[in-house]
């Protein structure tokens, strides 16, 4: 295994929500389906560079929440610039913005975070953040406003079949083909594999707009079998698939040993825990 391990999917929430959750499950159902059970773990940056410590994680993309309101959003995203601040080599920030509430405020926050050192926008959800609800125009003008600032955007993005949990959400691959229209150019995440979107990358008209996406790992034992990254790394290619345990859901010795005990070289592995990153990166300036 690599010594060199970047986690590029994680979340932290300010320390109010982390110690007093209950207050907030009324201002967002989104946030209410997936942490009114207290068996859903929350975490501080405090935590999460504990955790990363233990498991010999050398730097982290923190997330924000896909809140459904723009004040929400900032609440959370204040939390990570300050994480980012005070630990700027082990700490990567992504934030959130609302921009079915108002577009208006979602672009000036994205402008916002941009000053601020934040590198990217997400854990977007596009459904109940209202991507899939936006016009053309509208959606126009936010991929405008994350291409001007280069940014990474991280979507949410889960499997139309299988087991119900909370948070899964609603949504069709083909709605997230409209996204990946609009957002050409523009460094894409699409978490948790993708919820299958590489299986169709034989397909020519799918492949000609998966040249700056990735898929991340993102809680992938839940989901799928192992030998799932086998066929992926097949399907687009083991450069397209990051590192990303989507702490603190799931502790990221976990993901590791998921990835570590696949039939994957170790190249492969190193690509996916660390190389695959430092190339997105690259990608922003391209």
């Amino acid at each position: 295994m690599t010594p060199y391990i970047i986690d590029t999917h994680t979340h932290v929430f300010p320390d109010d929500i982390v110690l007093n959750r209950d207050k907030y499950l009324s201002r967002d159902l989104s946030f209410q389906s997936m942490y009114s059970d207290h068996k859903a773990l929350l975490s501080s940056g405090k935590e999460l560079l504990t955790y990363m410590k233990e498991f010999g994680i050398e730097k982290s993309v923190v997330n924000g929440f896909g809140w459904s309101s723009n004040e929400m959003c900032k609440f959370g995203n204040d939390t990570i610039i300050k994480l980012v601040n005070s630990d700027p080599e082990k700490i990567v920030g992504f934030g959130t913005v609302a921009p079915l509430e108002s577009l208006d405020a979602a672009i000036g926050e994205i402008e916002r975070l941009s000053k601020a050192g934040i590198k990217g926008i997400g854990e977007i959800r596009p459904d109940t953040q209202g991507l899939f609800d936006m016009d053309d125009e509208s959606l126009s003008l936010l991929a405008t406003s994350i291409r001007k600032n280069r940014m990474i955007l991280l979507l949410h993005v889960t499997e139309p079949v299988g087991h119900i949990y909370p948070g899964k959400g609603h949504m069709e691959l083909r709605q997230i083909e409209r996204l990946l229209t609009f957002f050409v150019g523009i460094p894409i995440i699409l978490s948790h594999l993708g919820g299958g979107l590489p299986f169709y990358a034989y397909m020519p008209e799918v492949r000609k707009y998966l040249d700056k996406v990735w898929f991340d790992t993102a809680a992938l034992p839940f989901l799928y079998e192992s030998k799932v990254l086998d066929s992926i790394s097949n399907a687009i290619g083991v450069e397209k698939i990051l590192f990303g345990s989507d702490f603190p859901l799931m502790k990221q010795d976990r993901i590791i040993d998921y990835i570590d005990n696949t039939d994957l070289s170790d190249t492969d592995k190193e690509k996916i825990f660390c190389h695959n990153w430092n190339d997105l990166l690259k990608s922003i300036n391209e």
